[in-house]
């Protein structure tokens, strides 16, 4: 790796640590004396962040303050085997276009890159809570931004409609999703960011979204396509 593209991320990883602009969110860096926070630029990336990934995965957010806290700073791991939880089902898609990962916690070689549009932690006990424009705003000039520039992935894959719109705003402010965003993720033309990464919209992988918004089975065919543009 190039030791510039090191130092990049390393700045960016001490602004996010320093950052307080959303008010509401909590700083991983300010939950129990900062013990459990990353030395990444979030905890997701824990998981993978390779600064040479061809592919990039951007979620909307972590979770909250006290799943941080009870997990020690780390993915919790699947309540079961094979239970339908999205990390699991985001190691099956990854599969599917010939990427092998492990699951959290597991040993395995550093392939590609996870992160989140929303870098800070909700408060409270909902992992659903809503979040405001304001935080991928925020985030995404921030921190999303220059991190898919020192990064530099070949394609962007963003999980669901809210933090697409974040990556798409993040480089066009004037972008304005036309629903629904079916008609995105079935669009296997990707779009074109600026220094030529290909964006892709995936819906999230979760129980929640295989079960209401698309199966698994047609998130298989999405990633296939994806798969496909990188020449896997």
């Amino acid at each position: 790796m190039n030791d510039s593209k090191q130092l990049r991320y390393s700045e960016l990883i001490a602004r996010r640590r320093s950052c307080h602009c959303c008010s509401e969110l909590v700083n991983q860096a300010d939950v129990a004396g900062g013990k459990y926070d990353s030395p990444q630029i979030g905890a997701w990336s824990l998981w993978q962040g390779n600064l040479e990934a061809d592919l990039m995965v951007v979620g909307q957010d972590w979770g909250t303050v006290d799943v941080f806290e009870r997990f020690r700073g780390v993915d919790p791991p699947p309540r079961w085997q094979n239970e339908n939880c999205a990390n699991s089902n985001l190691v099956k898609l990854l599969a599917t276009i010939g990427i092998q990962i492990g699951l959290p916690g597991e040993r395995q070689e550093n392939k590609v890159f996870f992160t989140n549009a929303i870098l800070c932690l909700k408060q409270g006990l909902n992992m659903q809570a809503p979040v405001s424009p304001e935080y991928f705003h925020n985030c995404g000039s921030l921190f999303l931004r220059p991190l898919i520039e020192i990064v530099n992935p070949r394609a962007v894959v963003v999980l669901g409609q809210l933090p697409y719109e974040a990556v798409r705003r993040t480089f066009d402010p004037g972008f304005r999703l036309i629903p629904p965003y079916r008609r995105y993720v079935e669009n296997n033309s990707p779009y074109l960011l600026p220094g030529g990464a290909m964006l892709f919209a995936v819906y999230h992988c979760g129980a929640g979204s295989t079960n209401r918004n698309r199966s698994f089975a047609k998130q298989c065919e999405d990633w296939k396509h994806i798969g496909e543009a990188l020449g896997k």
